[in-house]
């Protein structure tokens, strides 16, 4: 529906100039740099913000459904609530007190009942951008709990705002069975992220909820 335009240019400049003495004979030939220092500082300069724009969030498209997963971190969090604007859902998942939630499985089901999406977003924020409006049915699992929502697109420029959340007692059972795993030393499950190895407290990414602590992927506190 909507257009995703996204444009990352990398370039250096160097103007070079070829040097020769008067006589052929003993001629020196070399290549003598004329970039400025203030060229080469653009040049670093570019490449810093190439660096930092590959370290967000990046969409991914299957079909023609596109969508991306990101919210870790106050960069990340303005970064989703910039792009929401180019797309038709903003789906966020949390526990009922507003804590961020990671590691659901997404499954977006269309009004004649066929799945157009189904993936798994190891971040709290995710942005769907669908073919046409319609009504939709949003299905997202951590763990095997599972929460169900429907989502109306519409054909105007319009961003759904969709908000998932587990009930508490839902969100401290999970967390049980994930610190029994994990002292227990059993393998997480496939679908798990890797190397989470459990509940992981991490004070440095407030999620946009409620000054909440964000949960890494594939734990819940």
């Amino acid at each position: 529906m909507k257009t995703l335009a996204m444009a990352l240019a990398l370039g250096t400049a160097c103007v070079g100039t070829f040097a020769q003495e008067a006589d052929p004979l003993t001629a020196d030939y070399g290549w003598t740099s004329g970039a400025s220092s203030g060229a080469r500082s653009e040049a670093g300069t570019e490449l810093e913000l190439a660096a930092a724009a590959s370290a967000l969030p990046q969409p991914q498209t299957r079909g023609d459904v596109t969508w991306v997963c990101g919210g870790i971190g106050e960069n990340e969090a303005q970064y989703m609530s910039r792009q929401a604007a180019d797309y038709d859902m903003k789906l966020t998942f949390a526990s009922q007190d507003g804590a961020f939630l990671a590691g659901a499985t997404v499954r977006l089901v269309n009004a004649h009942g066929a799945t157009v999406l189904q993936t798994r977003c190891d971040a709290p924020i995710m942005l769907v951008d669908v073919p046409r409006g319609g009504t939709y049915r949003v299905e997202a699992e951590i763990e095997g709990h599972a929460q169900m929502r429907r989502v109306r697109v519409r054909d105007e420029q319009h961003v759904a705002n969709v908000v998932v959340t587990w009930p508490q007692r839902v969100v401290a059972q999970i967390e049980e069975e994930a610190a029994r795993r994990t002292s227990s030393g059993a393998s997480q499950p496939a679908d798990s992220a890797a190397g989470t190895g459990g509940p992981e407290w991490q004070p440095d990414m407030p999620d946009r909820m409620g000054e909440k602590p964000y949960l890494a992927p594939g734990s819940i506190r």
